[in-house]
């Protein structure tokens, strides 16, 4: 690794970082250098291997890094049988884990197996949802969440940003909206959430799932907020897919509507981040979701599957993870 780390680590911090972690976890400390793989919001993410494993180390990139939170998950899939990374160990700011064999189902250009495996991904994902946990929101290092109940998350509301400003009409109404139908949700016990579930993070390798990645966004609450995350996220064409795999009976009125709720308040944060990073392209289709989900809504004709859809499939040009 010779180019600077997005999150202002000196990379020979980094390796030393990797080695100590590799140790300690009984792993051959030796590894290849840093190779960067791909970034986000929270982590910047490097490939490397030891002579026996492939791996990953991601780096904080901003603000607080949630690595414990990421291992506790990543344990739990595991002893429930569910493919996922293995973490070896991690700092306040360097964490190392198993990469998973394949590549990223949004990366693959085969249509028919992505239909396949996002209906796959759909059976998997149910299983994560069978299991409990304490609190709804962002999990902490023991799986407990920052709300103690569905409603609190729900309306918990930041301030938007100086950036939203033009979207502050839409963004009151959106609020307003999900203050008048929480009584319409489910009022069942906090599930285990991906909480940023979306094709990039199911790996895939000869037709079927190896890994579900990217464990840091963790979260208790309802299932159909996963859903409705990736139906945001994905071509119809996907979603309807991945939505034949979890559901064993189509969504009757009640499942519908709670996610088009889920959505508007997903899609909501999502316009506060897209507008703060300058991202037009997202901004305006954010905002284009929230309208017609709104207008779904109050016509009572809310949408399994959302009215307005990212664009067609994508193709393999993206980076392999």
């Amino acid at each position: 690794m010779t180019t600077p780390d997005p999150g202002g680590l000196d990379p020979g911090d980094i390796d030393a970082a990797v080695a100590d972690i590799l140790e300690a976890a009984g792993v051959d400390p030796g590894h290849t250098p840093l190779l960067a793989r791909h970034g986000g919001l929270d982590h910047t993410v490097y490939a490397t291997r030891t002579p026996e494993h492939q791996l990953l180390v991601k780096t904080v990139a901003g603000g607080p890094g949630r690595f414990p939170a990421a291992a506790w998950a990543a344990a739990t899939l595991a002893a429930a049988g569910i493919p996922a990374p293995r973490v070896l160990g991690y700092t306040s700011r360097v964490c190392v884990e198993t990469r998973c064999p394949g590549r990223a189902l949004d990366t693959t250009d085969d249509l028919p197996t992505m239909g396949a495996v996002a209906a796959a991904a759909g059976a998997l994902l149910r299983r994560v949802h069978a299991i409990t946990v304490s609190g709804f929101g962002r999990l902490d290092a023991a799986g407990r969440g920052t709300h103690p109940d569905l409603r609190a998350w729900l309306l918990d509301r930041r301030p938007p940003p100086a950036s939203a400003t033009p979207c502050r009409a839409l963004l009151d109404e959106v609020h307003h909206t999900l203050a008048e139908h929480p009584g319409q949700l489910a009022a069942a016990g906090a599930r285990l959430l991906h909480g940023d579930w979306a094709a990039r993070h199911v790996i895939t390798a000869d037709g079927r799932v190896t890994g579900l990645v990217d464990l840091a966004s963790v979260r208790g609450g309802d299932p159909l907020t996963d859903l409705a995350a990736w139906s945001l996220q994905e071509p119809a064409a996907l979603t309807r897919a991945h939505f034949t795999g979890y559901f064993r009976t189509p969504p009757d009125k009640a499942a519908r509507t709670a996610l088009t709720l889920y959505r508007l308040r997903i899609a909501a944060s999502l316009l506060a981040v897209h507008t703060t990073g300058n991202d037009t392209v997202h901004t305006l289709l954010r905002a284009r979701q929230l309208r017609a989900d709104l207008e779904d809504l109050a016509r009572g004709t809310p949408r399994a599957v959302p009215r307005i859809c990212p664009g067609p499939l994508r193709t393999a040009t993206q980076t392999v993870r």
